[in-house]
């Protein structure tokens, strides 16, 4: 009876519909499980179906053919609107977040701190952080390997963006943000919108989570312009102009955005890791030939952004974690005005959600989809971070508007591969345990770890 309710269409419709429950939609399974029920869905009705939750919906939008179009050919019609309100009041106007001609002004001012050359610069403070991190779990301990990754991708983040100045502020910023993540999280499927300004529980923590994120922030941007400079991410975007009017940031501008760097970068890489380990587990085979790579090139130093095209096992193992456990795992488009998707209509400002969860595992373009194997990226298939022109791989995005920390995120992971080559491997205790959790990415649970030797 339930899988009947589930998998309902509404014959009404020309869009295949799963209507779930009455009142509430499908809102106890995308909180239950979110990728998982989209991607039954997706192999049920075609990777084009609405999705009912509470008296609204999503139209769920997986097939590359049709990520082309929004993503890319018509990018500029197909914008975030109110998608991402959840958000806004952590993250404001950054980048992710805007669009338009605001979003292009702030992408042109940007992009200099994000090039290749520039990241390169920063890849030794990356190797630093990686080494001090593992001496901290020694082998023959145990570990959590989420926790593992998200402190020293903080650790990362801390010292390329702030070189360490935010040292003492760490915990609180910990705590700040993993309030936001569960908040996020706990709200994204909710048919219910509650206000911000209720005097809830949630709301408080979140409201002051934000506060501390603003104190901290604020208080390392006015050193910096007090002080000496550093020649890290803080620096070149308080240097940063946009190269058309001459014009800097405006601080407000410039906290939005060092906050969706804080928040995004870490987050995202320590997902990446994480999964990339926990596939490993399962796979050891992969992570012998992975270390092989690594000390053939540098037995007895840390890796650097120069070695990244030499390394096309290990490159090939994180992106088929990507594939396979993209963090952001879902992302959202409205056209102001209605459309048509396959000859379909779409409503003006339906929501439409995108999920290369789904589209990494159609098996149209994925043979044995959810199967970990990373030998389908060195098979003459690469795949570009930013999805391409066929939009098969898209784990930062895709089009205009890919992660502008696409190439800092894959760099810090082969970094941190290195080190581990080089020191023990992660040896999740019971990977059948491991199970998703949706926060404001998608994250994994239950991810203790012994420390082993190779």
């Amino acid at each position: 009876m339930l899988v009947g309710m589930l998998t309902a269409i509404d014959v009404r419709s020309k869009i295949p519909e799963v209507r779930g429950l009455p009142g509430i939609g499908c809102v106890p399974w995308m909180l239950r499980d979110g990728p998982g029920f989209l991607l039954r869905e997706a192999r049920t009705h075609g990777p084009l179906f609405r999705v009912k939750l509470g008296p609204g919906g999503l139209l769920v939008v997986a097939h590359p053919r049709d990520l082309r179009v929004i993503l890319h050919d018509q990018a500029k019609d197909f914008v975030r609107g109110n998608t991402v309100d959840l958000v806004r009041p952590l993250l404001g106007n950054g980048l992710p977040l805007s669009d338009g001609d605001f979003w292009l002004k702030q992408r042109r001012t940007m992009q200099p701190a994000f090039n290749r050359g520039h990241i390169a610069l920063l890849a030794e403070k990356m190797a630093a952080v990686c080494e001090r991190r593992l001496a901290d779990i020694p082998v023959g301990s145990t570990t959590d390997v989420h926790r593992f990754f998200t402190h020293l991708a903080r650790d990362v983040i801390v010292e390329t963006m702030f070189s360490d100045s935010v040292a003492s502020e760490t915990d609180r910023l910990d705590e700040a943000f993993s309030a936001v993540s569960e908040f996020a999280g706990s709200r994204a499927f909710s048919p219910v919108k509650v206000p911000l300004e209720w005097p809830l529980p949630s709301n408080t923590r979140f409201r002051e989570a934000i506060s501390t994120i603003d104190r901290v922030v604020a208080s390392i941007v006015k050193r910096r312009r007090d002080g000496e400079c550093k020649g890290d991410l803080l620096d070149a975007l308080l240097d940063a102009v946009d190269p058309e009017t001459g014009e800097a940031m405006a601080p407000e501008h410039l906290r939005d955005e060092l906050v969706t760097i804080f928040f995004a970068g870490h987050e995202t890489t320590a997902n990446m890791l994480t999964w990339a380990w926990v596939e490993l587990s399962s796979h050891p085979e992969w992570s012998h030939r992975m270390r092989d790579e690594i000390l053939a090139l540098a037995p007895d130093r840390a890796l650097d952004a120069n070695d990244l095209p030499n390394l096309p096992i290990t490159n090939a193992v994180l992106r088929e974690a990507l594939r396979l456990h993209p963090p952001a795992w879902i992302f959202a488009r409205q056209r102001l005005e209605p459309c048509t998707i396959r000859g379909f209509d779409v409503r003006a400002r339906e929501v439409l959600l995108l999920s290369p969860y789904v589209t990494h595992r159609l098996e149209e373009f994925w043979p044995d989809p959810d199967t970990f194997d990373p030998q389908r990226f060195l098979d003459g298939n690469p795949m570009t971070l930013g999805g391409g022109r066929e939009m098969h791989y898209l784990p930062f995005g895709a089009g205009p508007h890919v992660c502008i920390g696409n190439f800092f995120a894959i760099t810090e992971g082969v970094i941190a591969m290195g080190a581990l080559a080089r020191h023990a491997r992660l040896a999740i205790i019971e990977p059948s345990r491991v199970r998703s959790v949706i926060a404001a990415t998608l994250t994994a649970g239950n991810t203790a770890a012994r420390v082993e030797r190779w």
